[in-house]
């Protein structure tokens, strides 16, 4: 999980008064809800874990499945920070697998690579296990994602409410 940091004791102050203040307060794992429980002495009972999801109405909509028949592709999105927590070496194994079963794939990585030493992991699995990586950019259209012969796409930077747009309205 995340590593906790530890804010300055001015900061810690106000975060403890705003843990207090409020009703209830969403972590996203039982790991966070213990940190935040010991670091600002909060009741557990204040404390929602809600596990972080993807809007599959925007990341895959229902009508994709005609497209996926129609294009004979199998298209992935994995819409996170590339980072070891976010796991994308196993998203790199999966469309592997994918691609050995025979299916033409391209998995598209967007959001920001902050830990440029996981990315090269991740670029280097994916090189050993027989997949094309190539970054680009800009958001590609659909049909050019259906059309790409590389198995994995990174697109760094912000982009996912866009790129889920893209998909969603096409």
């Amino acid at each position: 999980g995340r590593t906790f940091e530890t804010p300055a004791l001015k900061r810690l102050c106000l975060e403890k008064r705003v843990f207090d203040a409020v009703h209830t307060s969403i972590c996203i794992s039982d790991e966070e809800r213990n940190q935040v429980a010991r670091a600002y002495g909060t009741e557990e009972k204040k404390l929602a874990k809600i596990p972080p999801r993807v809007d599959s109405l925007v990341f895959f909509p229902k009508k994709d499945f005609g497209h996926v028949l129609r294009n004979k592709k199998v298209l992935l999105v994995t819409p996170n920070t590339i980072k070891p927590q976010k796991r994308q070496l196993e998203a790199v194994k999966v469309t592997a697998y994918i691609k050995n079963k025979g299916h033409d794939v391209v998995n598209v990585f967007v959001g920001n690579h902050i830990d440029k030493e996981y990315l090269n992991k991740v670029e280097n699995e994916a090189i050993k296990l027989g997949l094309t990586f190539k970054h680009i950019q800009s958001i590609p259209s659909r049909h050019d994602l259906y059309k790409t012969k590389v198995n994995i796409l990174l697109l760094t930077g912000q982009r996912e409410k866009e790129f889920g747009r893209l998909l969603r309205d096409a």
